[in-house]
């Protein structure tokens, strides 16, 4: 075992005993950072670089530090080229998420340390495993692993030379979700105002309430309703519900939605796309679809049934879907009697529409399960993990073809969450073999991200 090597090494120097060994995984950084309980900067990974035709360069870096191309070949000489999981376990023994430059022996393996560590007392470097670390400082690493120099290859998330803290990230994060919730908020008033009413349409929820309370207060009392008086005091009882029992940062930016799109209802002209009520029904349904999904990515939602539907499905374990599409059923009800039942059946079409959008494009409560041939199972566990926040299953297996030992990985995570952990995978491991399985149902311990 790599570990075993590790061990040996450092029992001839009298530092056997300074290794760590976890029960939990550290094939990351960010997994390694939580085993050790250090920030994750201080976590030393070793990054392996092919050296000409036949050698590695093996840089020991901070975790939050990346190559940077350009120092990289103004030191080396050549372009940062990583080598696969099979040439770092030839050049150094060891695998992908245990990787260190302790106890190589191969005279072509090149060591060197990043001044990206230099910011630190001490580091984490691993031991050969990926469920090992030990303790150093940066003087002791670079003895101990028999570095040639210290070099300038890195580049930091950087404003100036000062590191940008996280407090930065957070509110350039929150900025960007401002932004995408304005910008849906502008489209949903603009669908109200020029596909919706111009179609005479219904669409479901307070939306449909709230416009059925209008034209009713309008032709049959003469009164003209803002759509903002109305669609806003529906909305204070289930964001109460929302701010208590959900979240508060959720119910906040939900009920901004609420109060600038039905404030931008009132506000934008009349803008005639077409009088086809067939086509109204399509694109208005889409258009607004896509309004509300770009609210749902970005961690909000529309109000009204929104806030009613996740309280009973995350608090009380109740589907109110069948609920809510009840309620749907008596406000078209009701408009078909009033105001003729044409235009309620135009808006059964325009919500069809607007739901398949919402399917195809927000995917938060559609699961995949993916099935997973590795040679590097804990770096990759390692980085499911990290990503999904959701475990794994290892199965040993035997491949039929070549009769070799193989590693399973089996996995259920949220569709959302697939592409970018395929493309994590793949920086792991290229030659990993990934079946990607719709799954319907999931009974069990299953992690939800929290709103």
């Amino acid at each position: 075992m790599s570990i075993e090597i590790v061990r040996n090494y450092f029992k001839e120097l009298g530092l056997e005993d300074k290794i760590m060994e976890f029960d939990v995984s550290s094939a990351t950084v960010e997994l390694a950072a939580q085993a050790v309980g250090v920030e994750g900067a201080r976590i030393c990974k070793t990054l392996s670089f092919k050296d000409g035709e036949d050698g590695c360069i093996l840089i020991q870096t901070a975790g939050d530090a990346r190559i940077d191309n350009r120092k990289f070949k103004d030191t080396f000489h050549q372009k940062a080229k990583m080598l696969s999981p099979e040439e770092v376990v030839n050049f150094t023994g060891h695998a992908i998420g245990g990787v260190c430059a302790f106890g190589i022996t191969n005279d072509k393996v090149k060591i060197y340390c990043d001044e990206s560590l230099k910011r630190f007392d001490t580091v984490f470097p691993a031991c050969g495993s990926s469920n090992s670390a030990i303790e150093f400082s940066c003087d002791e690493l670079y003895k101990y692993s028999n570095a040639i120099q210290w070099v300038d290859v890195c580049k930091l998330n950087k404003e100036g030379n000062k590191m940008v803290p996280e407090k930065k990230k957070k509110i350039q994060k929150e900025l960007r979700m401002f932004l995408c919730l304005t910008l849906a908020s502008a489209v949903i008033g603009f669908n109200i105002k020029s596909f919706v009413k111009t179609g005479g349409l219904f669409p479901g929820g307070f939306s449909g309430l709230t416009i059925l309370i209008q034209q009713v207060a309008s032709q049959f009392f003469g009164i003209e309703i803002p759509y903002s008086a109305i669609y806003l005091p529906l909305n204070l009882i289930p964001a109460y519900i929302g701010f208590r029992y959900i979240s508060k940062k959720f119910t906040i930016y939900s009920f901004y939605v609420v109060f600038l799109s039905s404030i931008l209802t009132d506000v934008f002209p009349a803008a005639t796309i077409t009088y086809d009520t067939l086509l109204i029904s399509i694109f208005g349904g889409i258009l607004g679809s896509v309004a509300i999904s770009i609210c749902l990515i970005s961690g909000a939602s529309g109000g009204g049934t929104d806030f009613i539907s996740i309280y009973f499905s995350e608090k009380k374990g109740i589907d109110a879907w069948n609920y809510i599409v009840l309620a749907n059923v008596v406000i078209l009800t009701t408009a078909g009697v009033l105001f003729g039942f044409d235009k309620a059946l135009y808006s059964i079409i325009y919500q069809y529409a607007g739901t398949q959008v919402i399917q195809i494009l927000f995917k938060r409560y559609q699961k995949d399960t993916l099935l997973i041939i590795t040679e590097v199972p804990d770096a990759i566990y390692g980085k499911i993990r990290e990503i999904t926040h959701h475990d794994a299953t290892m199965i040993e297996a035997t491949g039929c073809y070549e009769g070799m030992p193989r590693h399973i990985l089996y996995s259920v995570i949220g569709r959302e969450q697939v592409d970018r952990v395929i493309v994590a995978i793949k920086e792991i491991d290229p030659k990993a073999f990934i079946n990607v399985i719709k799954t319907q149902q999931v009974n069990g311990r299953f992690y939800k991200r929290p709103y």
